[in-house]
């Protein structure tokens, strides 16, 4: 279930949102926590650097310019996001809605949160989440294409596997969609859906769940060693 509370309503790309992700742990780089031995010398660069944008409240990640493939995927991802969506009696809260609880260090912003109903207590929503890639390159398009379950996914795009089991549990959804989508393809055969339910990433959910503790309680230490 999604809280209603934990919708911020703040949109991707914007200012707002470039500032609500300043130290805290976001689905597209949860991936660099889910190292295969533990946490790793990559996940700590990463708490630290989310360590320092706390402190600092600024970022130290370059800010790279729309090259090709960037302004590819952001030109047709909503193409995407409406091929997904046909056929489909959905309905979708805004646009890019960035989810975070109150005070929590962890954030995301799922291409689309799919509302399937309103709780009986009307505290919340029951969805699913919708996470678009367009890739610029055609052998990335198909290598996604051939992927059927997530655990093929898993093997060949781990990020993005875990970027989705990441949005999952963000907004406590039960079933995740990824969707690979191509405009010059063919009408009708443009786009891949892979379905991630929960039942199904049981294991990894509670791995993850189990990282981003580690990840919050390395990072309140470090801080606290360097603001005393």
């Amino acid at each position: 279930m999604l809280h209603k509370s934990n919708i911020t309503k703040i949109q991707a790309g914007t200012t707002e949102w470039r500032e609500l992700r300043l130290g805290k742990f976001t689905s597209s780089d949860i991936h660099l926590l889910m190292g295969a031995k533990g946490i790793g010398k990559t996940g700590l660069d990463y708490i630290y650097r989310k360590v320092g944008e706390s402190i600092t409240g600024r970022s130290d990640e370059k800010e790279y310019g729309f090259i090709e493939q960037m302004e590819h995927g952001l030109k047709y991802e909503i193409f995407g996001i409406q091929d997904f969506c046909q056929n489909r009696k959905v309905n979708f809260i805004d646009v890019q809605t960035t989810v975070s609880a109150p005070n929590s260090m962890f954030v995301s912003t799922p291409d689309r949160v799919l509302v399937l109903s309103e709780t009986t207590d009307e505290s919340g929503y029951n969805v699913e989440t919708l996470e678009v890639k367009c890739p610029f390159k055609f052998h990335t398009y198909i290598q996604q294409r051939m992927c059927a379950t997530p655990q093929d996914l898993k093997k060949t795009f781990e990020n993005y596997y875990w970027q989705v089991l990441d949005q999952m549990l963000v907004c406590g959804a039960s079933v995740g969609y990824f969707y690979t989508y191509n405009p010059d393809f063919p009408e009708g055969n443009r786009g891949h859906t892979i379905t991630f339910r929960q039942v199904e990433v049981w294991d990894d959910m509670k791995l993850l769940r189990k990282r981003k503790a580690e990840a919050a309680e390395i990072f309140s230490e470090i801080k606290k060693q360097l603001i005393k």
